[in-house]
């Protein structure tokens, strides 16, 4: 459409809802299970090194003594439960989390899941804008290009898991989201 285009308001409804799909899906990626793992490795991996910090790891640490002929178990019997309990099962956990992170590329895809989110919230930041002009169907078009192409990367680098494109009950609210926002500014088009 060429700039002298009429602005009506069914075309700027459909752009914003297609748009605002994706928006709503963005914001849903750190409720992902890829995420969420991550978040827990993260915090796993600093508490860890927060308890050997404190000494608390120091049973672990003795067995790599050469000089030390206990076995493990001997060490625990002089410790009081709670001083080995919390490192033991946090070793285990980060173990086990460690080889998904690292098989999954999970700390790529976390990081890339924060740079998406951060890019879709200067999109929508961009759409609010575009609706105050007198015709924005351009800029919204230009705005679903670059959300298109955003989101293809993304995807393929499995960052962007939503099969369908997006996140399900996304399409029902961005209707409902666009019905406002053109509710909102539907007279600065005419």
């Amino acid at each position: 459409m060429g700039d002298n285009q009429e602005t009506t308001r069914e075309d700027v409804e459909e752009i914003l809802t297609d748009v605002l799909q994706y928006l709503l899906s963005g914001r849903r990626l750190k409720k992902q299970w890829f995420y969420i793992v991550h978040a827990c490795y993260s915090y796993t991996r600093d508490v860890l090194a927060i308890l050997v910090g404190l000494g608390l790891g120091f049973p672990g640490a003795r067995l790599l003594d050469p000089k030390a002929h206990e076995d493990f178990s001997a060490l625990l019997v002089g410790l009081p439960w709670y001083e080995w309990t919390p490192g033991v099962v946090l070793v285990l956990f980060a173990v086990v989390i460690r080889v998904y992170v690292t098989r999954g590329s999970v700390e790529k895809r976390a990081h890339l899941v924060d740079e998406c989110e951060k890019k879709f919230d200067v999109m929508f930041i961009e759409i609010q804008q575009a609706l105050t002009e007198r015709r924005p169907l351009n800029k919204l078009k230009s705005i679903r290009n670059s959300i298109t192409e955003l989101v293809i990367y993304h995807t393929r680098e499995r960052s962007y898991v939503f099969s369908r494109g997006y996140a399900q009950g996304a399409d029902i609210e961005a209707r409902s989201q666009a019905k406002e926002m053109c509710d909102s500014n539907e007279n600065r088009w005419k």
